[in-house]
């Protein structure tokens, strides 16, 4: 499934009406529906958050990765019963052609691709993603998926995404590469979107 989303859907409807801790901050920043939060997170700088498993790390440090990002929105969801919205993990051949940082990192270790977990919303079947959008040229190709909880991001999204490494290592004979070096990998990659 082609990941070619945020279409501007109106999502003004959904109000902010909760008094959860989220719900507070979002107010404070005037966002005042999901729409308005989702263009706040998504207008913030990828980068890896001090503290992760904190949703409100991603305002505090106005910054956030895919995980945290979309958790913190799924956490306003749930705070506000809007249970039609959907935290997902899915993954995808992060290639030569997805971003022109990481080319070097895969081509020096003989690579094309590494399959790579990422996290998103989606709401009636349709992939709202607040870190890649159609400005920056990102496409990508989701080849399997999972929902998940908004407390699941962090350490599930880890364990599900190095699961599915060990198997396609498996599928790979001609790669002389173990789980923690293409993880190793992976994380230069990762560190290099960030800069």
């Amino acid at each position: 499934m082609k990941v070619d989303q945020n279409k501007n859907i109106d999502f003004t409807q959904l109000k902010i009406t909760s008094n959860g801790p989220l719900s507070k901050e979002f107010i404070k920043l005037n966002c005042n529906n999901f729409q308005e939060a989702f263009a706040y997170i998504k207008k913030l700088p990828y980068k890896r958050n001090e503290n992760k498993y904190l949703p409100l790390s991603v305002l505090t440090e106005q910054c956030g990765t895919c995980s945290t990002k979309h958790a913190c929105l799924k956490m306003l969801a749930e705070e506000n019963e809007w249970n039609h919205i959907k935290l997902l993990i899915g993954v995808f051949n992060m290639d030569l052609n997805f971003n022109h940082k990481v080319n070097q990192i895969l081509s020096s270790n003989g690579l094309s691709h590494i399959p790579e977990a990422h996290c998103y919303l989606k709401i009636e079947n349709q992939i709202m993603d607040c870190t890649f959008t159609n400005e920056t040229g990102v496409k990508i190709d989701i080849t399997h998926e999972k929902e998940i909880a908004a407390s699941q991001s962090g350490d599930q999204k880890v364990t599900y995404h190095k699961s599915y490494l060990k198997k396609w290592l498996e599928q790979q004979p001609n790669l002389n590469l173990t789980l923690e070096e293409i993880w190793h990998i992976r994380e230069l990659c990762i560190a290099s979107l960030s800069s």
